[in-house]
């Protein structure tokens, strides 16, 4: 049976969740673009680590577990309201086996941003070899739906397929139209336990976690220290050669020429060795260069700095919240 077509995480999740996840996670010290080709210890300042109840109710493995299950549940009842069989059934996650120097100026001379394609070579090749071994090793894992759907005409896979995935996504969708049965009982069900969720942890509290994610995430490198921070950083790209404003612009703007750019038969994740060389030489000079002006550290600073004075500021808040969640998870 095809895979279904759409990933759940592009079921319609409301603007909140993603911004709340940003702060929850350190995004703004691990997974962020300017971090991309750094060493990252995954900081966390103070608020992220207040909020740990509630990173663990939105986003722990039972969190997650519940979340799948519901989202099955949710597959089954609208395929059978279409007429055909579906048992719900949740597959294990793929092992992916990273390779041990990731972040270092090693790692950076070899892939840059990691943000190209093309042949797998020396470490991040052995890492997918192991990565396979490790996946052939475990006990197989048998989709049920996979019987169901081999019973069927040919006619009917097609009709089944089309009430699971849906049509092929449109590049020119209108993010503000709801996800309905039409578009795929797949992303139908994960769009209905997103928005679920969304109105059980953060309606109640739209203006506090906005406010959260302007002052810790959104508006963080307007801070002072960190206008001076990148300002220090692009001089030393521009003795490099190369001509940024911020890293995250460095980041973009070899994203942009990546996408610009597709390799053979027009694959936009196999790029020429022209554009890969401009990828490293660029993730290279901002790796340098954060090293040049020690930005983790006057980053994570900064991150102290602001969380430390938000949690001061919004604690009562803050608290109540936190009890809301860990509450409302606990009773679904």
């Amino acid at each position: 049976m095809p895979a279904p077509a759409h990933p759940w995480t592009a079921a319609g999740t409301a603007a909140l969740l993603a911004a709340l996840s940003l702060v929850l996670s350190g995004c703004s010290a691990s997974d962020a673009p300017e971090a991309t080709a750094s060493p990252s210890t995954g900081y966390e300042g103070p608020l992220t680590e207040y909020l740990a109840p509630v990173t663990e109710a939105l986003t722990g493995e039972d969190a997650q577990l519940a979340l799948n299950i519901e989202i099955q549940e949710g597959i089954a009842t609208c395929m059978a309201e279409a007429g055909f069989d579906y048992i719900p059934y949740i597959a294990p996650e793929t092992i992916h086996l990273e390779v041990s120097d990731k972040g270092t100026r090693d790692w950076v001379a070899r892939v840059g941003y990691d943000l190209s394609g093309g042949m797998l070579e020396g470490p991040e090749r052995d890492a997918w070899i192991a990565s396979g071994v490790a996946n052939a090793a475990r006990p197989p894992s048998v989709d049920p739906n996979d019987a169901i759907y081999a019973q069927l005409s040919e006619g009917t896979k097609a009709a089944y397929d089309l009430a699971l995935n849906g049509p092929p996504l449109s590049n020119d969708r209108d993010e503000s139209t709801p996800w309905s049965r039409a578009d795929g009982c797949y992303t139908w069900a994960a769009f209905v336990q997103h928005a679920d969720r969304d109105t059980a942890f953060f309606a109640d509290y739209a203006d506090l976690l906005e406010r959260m994610y302007a002052t810790t995430w959104r508006d963080l490198d307007t801070h002072p220290r960190m206008v001076d921070l990148a300002t220090e950083w692009a001089h030393c790209m521009a003795d490099a050669g190369h001509v940024y404003t911020s890293p995250t612009d460095a980041w973009e703007s070899v994203s942009a020429v990546i996408q610009g750019t597709p390799g053979p038969d027009g694959d936009p994740y196999i790029t020429s060795d022209e554009v890969k060389a401009l990828e490293i030489a660029v993730a290279l000079a901002d790796y340098d260069c954060k090293e040049a002006v020690d930005w983790e550290t006057v980053r994570d600073s900064v991150i102290d700095e602001v969380e430390a004075q938000f949690l001061a500021d919004n604690k009562a808040e803050i608290d109540e919240y936190i009890d809301y969640v860990v509450q409302a998870s606990q009773a679904k």
